[in-house]
């Protein structure tokens, strides 16, 4: 990865880590829209992973996703 696409993974990465502490610090059920490409840094940063990993994930716009806890339990 050449340092211009490391320095914009890392800039989304920290995008997608502020919503993730928002999402977190709420109470009940959040909807979120936004570009394929986001999502897919939002759920890296979700499972706690680099935002390098975001390129192993596949999720479109205009579809569902579901980020949630197993068994409804929040590990913070």
């Amino acid at each position: 990865m050449d340092f211009r696409a490391e320095n914009r993974s890392i800039k989304i990465g920290a995008r997608a880590d502020r919503a993730v502490e928002r999402v977190r610090s709420g109470e009940g059920a959040v909807l979120l829209f936004s570009s394929g490409h986001f999502l897919r840094f939002l759920a890296a940063c979700w499972l706690g992973l680099k935002p390098q990993s975001a390129q192993y994930f596949l999720l479109g716009t205009a579809s569902l996703s579901t980020l949630t806890y197993e068994h409804d339990r929040r590990n913070r």
